[in-house]
């Protein structure tokens, strides 16, 4: 993933191009945040569709939701039965997963 230095004399490089062709210039900052942020979602989704232990995470909020929902066979089925709250559930423990690790790198 790139720096955000090298973003920003990513985006200093386009708004010379911008200035050469009279078009307007973007504000760096909010600019390099937008493509840092892109970035970073990106790693992650990355890391998440090939994290070893995805599954077990996922047979673990199956097992909450069920105990929650007092119903043993619940599997997510359609976005009005919980199928979102699942996949979020799911996504909300990868990345405390992905953070911790990106920390100890």
């Amino acid at each position: 993933m790139r720096s955000r230095e090298e973003l920003a004399s990513e985006v200093e490089r386009r708004n010379k191009l911008r200035t050469q062709f009279g078009m307007a210039t973007i504000p760096v900052s909010a600019e390099v945040e937008k493509l840092y942020s892109a970035a970073l979602r990106k790693a992650f989704r990355d890391w998440s569709e090939t994290y070893p232990h995805r599954a077990e995470i996922e047979a673990e909020v199956l097992q909450i939701i069920r105990e929650e929902k007092r119903d043993p066979h619940w599997l997510p089925r359609g976005l009005l039965n919980g199928a979102l709250w699942f996949g979020h559930l799911v996504r909300k423990r990868l990345h405390r997963i992905w953070l911790q690790e990106m920390q100890e790198l």
